[in-house]
């Protein structure tokens, strides 16, 4: 992730609502966070390969295990 890109996106409020609620609850800092985690999961699950180290520094700070 050494090369960050800004990226605007339009979400159905229901999972805004949910990412919100992640970051109010304390599961996360901030919105990048949560949404950084969806796309690696979601690019993995579609089998790109997703380096280890990503993952679990997202899942660490997200305080995930």
């Amino acid at each position: 992730m050494n090369d960050d890109v800004l990226v605007s996106v339009r979400l159905p409020e229901e999972v805004v609502e949910a990412i919100d609620s992640l970051v109010r609850s304390g599961v996360a800092e901030c919105r990048s966070d949560v949404l950084r985690l969806a796309v690696l999961l979601k690019l993995r699950s579609m089998g790109y390969t997703i380096k280890n180290e990503e993952l679990s520094k997202l899942l660490s700070k997200l305080e995930v295990r």
